[in-house]
């Protein structure tokens, strides 16, 4: 499941996506619009997502989208939990092409 929830940062608004657990630690990310750091060989990961309004969301249960700034950007932030893991993704899209008729649609699994 994570595999295709990342694959989907094709599309063409989504610039970037992590996958974080229940204290905001970044575990995996695919995109730049964070300066990732390196955790210390064998070291668990310490880096923190740097929009606590999105944080504490997550750490109360919820999923959602908000628009906010991440690094001075304008951005569209989309998150949710994945149960049972504890673990959330983040999704961080350009507004500006969400609903840009060139870009690509990504095909969402029916539920």
């Amino acid at each position: 499941m994570i595999k295709s929830v990342f694959d989907s940062r094709t599309q063409r608004a989504i610039q970037a996506m992590y996958r974080i657990d229940i204290d905001g630690h970044i575990l995996a990310a695919a995109g730049a619009t964070i300066p990732l750091q390196q955790p210390t060989a064998g070291g668990p990961a310490r880096q923190i997502f740097p929009v606590p309004q999105i944080l504490q969301q997550i750490k109360s249960g919820r999923g959602g989208v908000v628009e906010t700034a991440l690094r001075g950007v304008s951005v569209v932030i989309a998150f949710d939990n994945i149960a049972p893991r504890g673990w959330s993704v983040i999704a961080v899209a350009n507004p500006g092409h969400l609903f840009d008729e060139k870009a690509p649609m990504v095909n969402a699994p029916a539920c």
